[in-house]
């Protein structure tokens, strides 16, 4: 256990001391700009694209989702001109981003 930790510390100072333009390829951001050296910045996890979004979200009616989803489960409630929406967080902990469109936004 001991020599991986060793081993992720020393893959993060290598990693560290990387361009952040060789770091995140495919990226287009201005690395000149900044107000933190390169070296400060780590991984926070997953890559660029790691993490599936939902595209075109499929909705219920209550009822279809009281089938599942327990009456205390919290989700996040959205109303944008009058259209409401509510997205479970037990599905949003797996993707974290839903591209929906609501109230024409």
């Amino acid at each position: 256990m001991l020599s991986l930790s060793c081993a992720s510390s020393t893959e993060a100072q290598r990693s560290a001391s990387r361009s952040a333009d060789e770091r995140y390829p495919g990226w287009r951001t201005n690395t000149a700009k900044r107000s933190i050296e390169l070296s400060e910045l780590i991984s926070g996890g997953p890559p660029k694209d790691g993490i599936p979004a939902i595209d075109r979200p499929n909705f219920i009616s209550i009822a279809e989702a009281g089938k599942w989803l327990g009456g205390n489960e919290p989700v996040i409630a959205l109303e944008v001109e009058g259209e409401v929406r509510a997205y479970p967080l037990q599905i949003l902990i797996w993707h974290e981003i839903v591209n929906d469109e609501i109230g024409g936004v």
